[in-house]
């Protein structure tokens, strides 16, 4: 059971979907994670967007931290449900949304909103579709313009998965690897 590790909900237990179509982050690979976004980011008052979000507990990380707002796009609505119910648990729903849809729809919907950029993009999609999502998600980040100058982007994937250098304006930062699973840090810096 996931756990909010710092901040404001700090141990707050969070629930998480049952069955196998979540894979959690574990509170090792979380830490860490914070830990390399804190070296590089001020959390307070910064916008965050958590893509595949599962139960919601790194956008929830990153709101006990300090965040100002986070979006939450989770397509299975019973899990999107659980995310709200992990935001009312730790207080935190009114600094959030939650998109109960596929990541593009939801992409495209704040680019038509006219969204404010984000700071932050937390990435925690299935290792099996990295390969094919990872290109078309960025394309739509940077077409709905979606990412603040210097916006820290943050992916968990499977460790064979090397396609985060694939455009100019996406500079990846560094790699690190807590078993089969690796983060990717890179950094938006458009021309």
């Amino acid at each position: 059971m996931p756990k909010v590790i710092a901040g404001s909900a700090r141990g707050r237990k969070l629930k998480a979907p049952p069955g196998e179509r979540t894979r959690p982050t574990g509170a090792r690979t979380k830490e860490a994670m914070f830990s390399a976004i804190e070296a590089r980011l001020n959390l307070d008052y910064i916008r965050v967007l958590d893509l595949f979000a599962g139960s919601g507990q790194l956008g929830i990380e990153a709101l006990s931290r300090g965040a100002n707002y986070c979006v939450f796009v989770e397509q299975q609505r019973r899990t999107a449900g659980i995310i709200r119910e992990n935001l009312a648990l730790c207080g935190l729903q009114d600094r959030s949304k939650v998109f109960p849809t596929r990541v593009q729809v939801a992409l495209n919907v704040l680019g038509r909103e006219n969204s404010s950029p984000f700071d932050l993009v937390l990435l925690d999609p299935p290792y099996k579709d990295v390969p094919h999502l990872w290109p078309e998600i960025f394309q739509s980040l940077v077409k709905n313009k979606l990412l603040r100058a210097g916006a820290l982007i943050v992916m968990e994937h499977d460790k064979e998965f090397e396609g985060m250098d694939f455009v100019t304006d996406l500079k990846l930062l560094k790699r690190c690897q807590y078993g089969n699973a690796m983060l990717s840090f890179s950094i938006y810096t458009p021309l």
